[in-house]
């Protein structure tokens, strides 16, 4: 009897084809960006007392777009996932645009620099008090409401629109 339910069960799976179940999968390149900037943002609140938690789909979305998924040459050289721009003179300290020789964009050292730096910026800086301000007071967040907020942070008017696309496609 159970060797026909062995025998039974090996039909139905060559017949259906492979039967995967998630956590079996291996990590996509997305899946590992995706762990590398949440262990990141969990350090950085594991380590500072902020008065606001920006949502990590925020974080999320923002990264992915900024940095190509990690692919920028910012990303890969520099550790900066956000497009953070800086005033530092040591070269070590930043990179510059291909055709952009007088913007100066942050290097960080550590793949979690450029997040803990992220955070810090938009949780305490004072343009981003709009920001939060809102997040610190309203539950459950508005993702599209809080982007809105950051209109210190891009030039590009379509900016929220296509950071909040990316984080409504997530899966994490």
């Amino acid at each position: 009897m159970l060797k026909s339910l062995f025998i039974a069960v090996i039909i139905i799976i060559s017949t259906i084809g492979s039967v995967s179940v998630s956590s079996d999968t291996p990590p996509t390149k997305k899946q590992d960006f995706i762990s590398r900037i949440s262990h990141c943002y969990t350090g950085f609140y594991e380590a500072n007392d902020s008065k606001v938690t920006i949502p990590i789909e925020m974080v999320l979305g923002i990264s992915i777009h900024e940095s190509a998924w990690g692919k920028s040459r910012f990303a890969v050289e520099g550790y900066n996932y956000f497009g953070l721009r800086t005033t530092a003179e040591d070269t070590k300290h930043y990179m510059t645009p291909k055709g952009a020789p007088n913007v100066k964009v942050a290097k960080f050292e550590r793949p979690c620099g450029s997040v803990h730096f992220f955070l810090n910026l938009i949780s305490t800086d004072p343009r981003y008090s709009k920001l939060y301000s809102y997040i610190s007071q309203v539950r459950p967040v508005d993702i599209e409401e809080a982007l809105g907020y950051m209109d210190i942070y891009y030039q590009d008017p379509a900016w929220p629109k296509k950071v909040l696309k990316i984080i409504k496609g997530l899966d994490y």
